[in-house]
């Protein structure tokens, strides 16, 4: 029978050595540092801003024009004519009654010599026809004054002796007033042609007349500005938040123009929706058309609490802020609120003066 292994102690001795030879041959371990203790630090996060006591207004910018108010819009009279000369120029100064465009005239021209020289023949005919009467006139007197006295009361009467010489001239004056009314059409019909200005003014518009052509009753050709009438005009669907007698100051070129709200009766103008304005300052330097700006005051609150508008959040018909606490955290504070102007609110309750509001 085969006697069981036991160890002995040398054995036990030997095998510990060879352990421990093993582990010397390892590579030492590393042993990292201990990491930092990082704290954050929560306001560094949130851009603050605060609650401040002042005024608040709600302004508006407005365009403004430099123009004048007194224009004149021309249309030919007839539609479908050669327009045959032009005038004009724009950046022309005119004269009430000047002759800017006109339409084909030749027919026409023909027509007024022949009307003009039917009306001065007839002319001439009741002028020497009236001569000749008086002519008559006079020797009749003469033979009258020669006759016995039972010789006139058997004479014809002078109106009997001119009663062929008055018919004579009234036939010649009623064919003279036929020529004038021939004569009066003709030049109807050639002003028709005629474009002419109505006022005093500069040629702030002239259309470009291509070859060939034709009129038309509804196409604007010349636009006339009477420069002596040019205001600041502002275009507005609210007329009402420009009172007559409102000071305001247009910003035009970079120039600061003092004005006065003035009535459109006063203004000379009659245009819907549009406010004018008069500067109690030179205006030289505007030219006719150039713009520019001006802000209205709408609405202005005093002495108010107020915060800018994006602090102010609100969820289920409450409004409130963030604001930061003792321990660096946000925290909601609920707000009533007031009115909203340029960009800011009114705070009612809930903050005060200075406080730190969380923006964002």
């Amino acid at each position: 029978m085969r006697k069981p292994f036991r160890p002995t102690l040398a054995g036990l001795l030997a095998a510990l050595a060879l352990v421990l030879c093993g582990c010397a041959l390892l590579p030492e371990e590393e042993t990292l540092p201990d990491a930092p203790v990082l704290r954050e630090d929560p306001a560094a996060e949130f851009a603050m801003t605060y609650v401040q006591r002042g005024d608040l207004s709600r302004t508006q910018r407005y365009s403004v024009t430099y123009r004048a108010v007194r224009q004149e819009k021309l249309c030919f009279a007839q539609d479908g004519l050669r327009v045959e000369n032009v005038y004009v120029q724009k950046g022309d100064s005119v004269r009430a009654g000047q002759v800017l465009m006109e339409l084909e005239q030749e027919q026409l021209r023909t027509r007024l010599s022949e009307a003009q020289d039917r009306c001065d023949a007839a002319a001439l005919a009741c002028k020497q026809a009236r001569e000749n009467r008086e002519l008559a006139r006079e020797q009749y007197e003469l033979a009258l004054a020669g006759m016995e006295e039972e010789e006139r009361e058997d004479a014809p009467t002078m109106e009997e002796n001119l009663r062929d010489r008055d018919r004579s001239i009234q036939r010649l004056e009623d064919e003279q007033a036929l020529a004038r009314q021939e004569l009066s059409a003709v030049r109807e019909e050639l002003q028709k042609r005629r474009l002419c200005a109505g006022i005093d003014g500069v040629a702030t518009f002239v259309r470009a007349v291509q070859p060939d052509e034709r009129s038309s009753i509804s196409q604007i050709m010349v636009i006339l500005s009477d420069s002596e009438s040019a205001l600041f005009v502002i275009s507005t669907q609210a007329p009402e938040y420009f009172p007559e007698g409102l000071a305001v100051e247009a910003i035009v070129n970079q120039a600061v123009y003092p004005c006065t709200v003035i009535s459109a009766q006063e203004a000379g103008a009659s245009g819907e929706g549009e406010v004018y304005l008069r500067c109690s300052l030179p205006t030289a330097e505007l030219s006719d058309g150039d713009s520019g700006y001006l802000y209205l005051e709408l609405e202005r609150c005093e002495d108010v609490l107020y915060i800018e508008r994006t602090a102010v959040k609100s969820m289920d018909g409450r409004q409130f802020v963030y604001v930061q606490g003792e321990d660096g955290l946000r925290r909601i504070q609920q707000v009533t609120t007031g009115r909203e102007m340029s960009g800011c609110v009114e705070i009612l309750s809930g903050l005060e003066e200075g406080d730190a509001v969380i923006l964002r």
